[in-house]
């Protein structure tokens, strides 16, 4: 069974047997936890790009941005406070 149909079924009610003892424990923490699983509201917050962080990491996002074009992967980068 692949990943997204085992998260279907576990979404449905059904525990999973072949998915990871730690994929499972996260789908049940955010469960128990009351995450909606269809719908994250992930606030915005304005970053100013005169900050070191800025300064180094954009050349860096931005040569990494031509590397994903056309992949089916993300790139995020977070600060020291995890904001993404």
């Amino acid at each position: 069974m692949d990943t997204a149909t085992a998260w279907e079924r576990f979404h449905a009610g059904e525990e999973p047997r072949d998915i990871r003892g730690e994929v499972l424990t996260s789908w049940r923490r955010s469960r128990s936890s009351g995450v909606d699983p269809e719908y994250v509201e992930v606030p915005y917050v304005k970053t100013a790009l005169d900050t070191h962080f800025a300064r180094v990491a954009t050349p860096i996002m931005e040569g990494m941005a031509d590397l994903l074009v056309g992949d089916r992967s993300a790139l995020a980068l977070a600060d020291e406070r995890g904001s993404v």
